[in-house]
């Protein structure tokens, strides 16, 4: 990615693979760049999180020894959502967007 933006990187990417494609992603991107997650194609790991006086049970992937130096020194922002929580016409004016 790098050789066709003279490397500069991309200024946004999204992901819908996470896990196997995170190093990658972030060496593509550019200074201030920002990658939006999601979903998670790579695979799935779940794990418990402990809310006030409940237990949640979140989905998300794990990525094993993750630095986070380039998320600082390109001043990276990392941005989660997903869109099955979303109505078929919130999802719909996306598109019209």
């Amino acid at each position: 990615m790098k050789e066709a933006t003279n490397n500069k990187g991309v200024d946004i990417i999204v992901d819908f693979v996470g896990q196997t494609h995170w190093n990658q992603n972030l060496d593509s991107l550019a200074i201030d760049g920002t990658m939006v997650c999601l979903a998670v194609l790579s695979g799935e790991t779940t794990f418990h999180v402990r809310c006030g006086s409940r237990t949640q049970r979140p989905t998300g992937t794990t990525v094993p020894s993750a630095n986070i130096a380039p998320i600082l020194s390109k001043r990276l922002r990392i941005q989660g959502s997903t869109l099955r929580s979303r109505s078929q016409e919130y999802q719909a004016d996306l598109i019209k967007k």
